[in-house]
């Protein structure tokens, strides 16, 4: 049985550096990933486990050459709230840059579909 403890104790402390170097991600997002919407939202939200630090945040349609750059949070926050342009029908790419609190950079992206069909 002392055994057993022993090694319990060994795995829980070799485990506990994990737990805190383990990154944010985006948990959700408006419009969400993959979604369609029916009208060029006036804003895209994206929340996290915890607060971040936005670097680098564009929106891209399908087909286009380059990216639109968009403006960035002032500050670090779990949910940011940031104005889109007017977007036409049409698939989209929002790629991002962040920084949690653990300071390792993560770059990610999100698609989503404008669609005004009737």
């Amino acid at each position: 049985m002392k055994i057993h403890k022993t090694g319990t104790v060994a795995l829980l402390l070799m485990l506990a550096p994990m737990a805190v170097l383990a990154h944010v991600h985006l948990q959700s997002s408006i419009p969400a990933a993959g979604s369609t919407v029916k009208a060029s939202p006036e804003r895209l939200v994206l929340v996290f486990q915890e607060a971040v630090e936005l670097k680098a945040l564009s929106v891209q349609k399908s087909g286009d050459k380059a990216p639109t750059a968009l403006e960035l949070p002032k500050a670090a926050s779990e949910q940011l709230a940031i104005a889109l342009p007017k977007l036409p029908d049409g698939d989209y790419t929002v790629s991002y840059t962040y920084v949690g609190p653990d300071e390792h950079r993560m770059t990610s992206t999100l698609k989503f579909r404008v669609s005004a069909a009737k």
